[in-house]
């Protein structure tokens, strides 16, 4: 809301510098706090917001990522295929974008989807994908290395690598 004010109601205030659509972004991380908080109806509705104001915006990027936290919520909500269908769907289209942020970052959240579908194979070959792509292109592991190795952790626990998890955990943790 501050954004909106900030700007004046101009969502082109800021566009291109950083992202496509401030306001979209904005729309999609207010989302994404619902979404940590359980609150999924509120959650389900910015990221529609979002998705409309990227879409307008001419902003694929903001979309294929407020697409990913969809995804998310549909699995969370206990439709477990629809959730995966979609951050597979988001991947598809997000390949086409060619940045290697916004592609890895569908992949993990694929992996991340999965994880909530208990597919803890799947997720972990979505996750270590993510990981080596983005360390192949970028050459470190980025702003989201400590994200994805949460999340890979989570998947080697789930497929029965104890240690290797509880050594990638307490990596992320402290970094």
């Amino acid at each position: 809301d501050q954004m909106v004010e900030l700007t004046g109601g101009d969502r082109g205030v800021g566009a291109g510098i950083i992202i496509g659509s401030p306001i979209a972004w904005a729309t999609m991380g207010k989302g994404l706090v619902q979404r940590e908080r359980g609150k999924l109806d509120e959650a389900e509705e910015l990221f529609n917001a979002a998705l409309q104001i990227a879409d307008e915006d001419g902003d694929p990027e903001t979309a294929s990522w407020t697409r990913s936290n969809m995804a998310h919520v549909l699995a969370m909500r206990g439709d477990v295929d629809a959730g995966i269908a979609m951050a597979r769907r988001n991947c598809e289209l997000t390949e086409r974008l060619g940045d290697v942020f916004s592609r890895t970052l569908s992949i993990a959240n694929l992996g991340a989807t999965q994880l909530v579908a208990e597919d803890y194979e799947a997720a972990l070959a979505a996750l270590e994908e993510a990981e080596r792509l983005y360390r192949e292109a970028m050459d470190n592991g980025g702003e989201m290395e400590t994200w994805r190795a949460a999340m890979r952790a989570e998947a080697l626990a789930g497929v029965g690598r104890t240690a290797e998890a509880i050594e990638l955990a307490e990596w992320a943790a402290e970094a």
